[in-house]
């Protein structure tokens, strides 16, 4: 068991790097145990920080060359933007009621050590589960949009 306390470092990758900090470790990848170890034991989380990274700038790509999916298949973006919003949300208010709302001493830890506790790397993971929710619903409704616009237009024909 460790002390209960984090490095600072690691406390701001977490924060950072959001879920793809934690995705990595639900990825069953075999790592050589010297990567492991001159990695602090976390190699593991560079393969879900790399892949959220890449997602994000894929959006910005797909969004920049006109391109994004919700203006390709609006049915099936809709879809897919509700259900991410959906999960990221009940997670997110779920997570955040229920752990710091029956637990004051989450709040003082990470008031008084906020760069040295995992209570903090925890709220930094509800955090962006709540911004991710509010950035699948954005994208939700543009889907619904092109959607809508879509339909009027081949009425008109």
């Amino acid at each position: 068991m460790g002390t209960g306390w984090e490095v600072p470092a690691r406390v701001i990758n977490s924060l950072i790097n959001g879920p793809g900090f934690y995705v990595g470790r639900l990825l069953p990848i075999p790592v050589l145990h010297g990567l492991n170890a001159s990695l602090s034991y976390d190699a593991d989380t560079i393969l879900g920080i790399a892949l959220f990274w890449f997602l994000i700038g894929l959006s910005t790509d797909r969004r920049r060359n006109k391109q994004s999916i919700e203006r390709q298949r609006p049915i099936c973006a809709g879809v897919l933007f509700t259900f991410g919003m959906l999960v990221c949300g009940v997670f997110g208010i779920a997570g955040t009621v229920g752990t710091f709302s029956r637990n004051y001493e989450v709040w003082r830890t990470v008031a008084w050590h906020p760069l040295s506790t995992s209570d903090t790397m925890y709220l930094g993971f509800l955090v962006w589960l709540l911004v991710l929710s509010g950035y699948f619903a954005r994208k939700a409704l543009i889907a619904a949009q092109v959607s809508l616009i879509r339909q009027r237009d081949r009425r008109r024909l």
